[in-house]
């Protein structure tokens, strides 16, 4: 399955203000849903692998009552912009890994020597 025709500009809205950061995203519980609530509707996100990756969307009420939605699998010529809208989410709504990313690189780029500094508690919680 592709994406329905009916969806196709609400995604790529989506994944607009999503990139410029202008959408408010919240993971569920499970840490693979995201939802986004406007005013009287939502829409919810899902990844999953099951003998494959899918990924799964709805549109829900203001109450999370399911009205529609669709699920696309890997293999569909579509799961790119619909990974790409996944992705994008995962990043903002997990420590806002994008600005951890410039900080990192902005740290990298200078001309003094990095690194060196242990953290303990992180190196006592780090596991490989």
């Amino acid at each position: 399955m592709n994406i329905p025709a009916s969806y196709e500009d609400l995604i790529r809205s989506l994944l607009d203000k999503t990139n410029k950061n202008e959408i408010v995203w919240s993971s569920a519980s499970n840490d693979e849903t995201y939802v986004v609530f406007l005013k009287k509707f939502g829409f919810t996100i899902k990844r999953y692998f099951d003998s494959g990756w899918y990924i799964e969307v709805s549109i829900v009420n203001n109450e999370g009552k399911k009205l529609d939605g669709f699920w696309i699998s890997g293999k569909d010529t579509d799961f790119k912009l619909m990974d790409d809208l996944y992705n994008a989410i995962h990043k903002i709504t997990h420590n806002n890994i994008n600005s951890i990313i410039k900080e990192m690189l902005s740290e990298l780029k200078t001309n003094k020597k990095v690194g060196g500094k242990e953290n303990t508690l992180f190196l006592d919680n780090f596991s490989t």
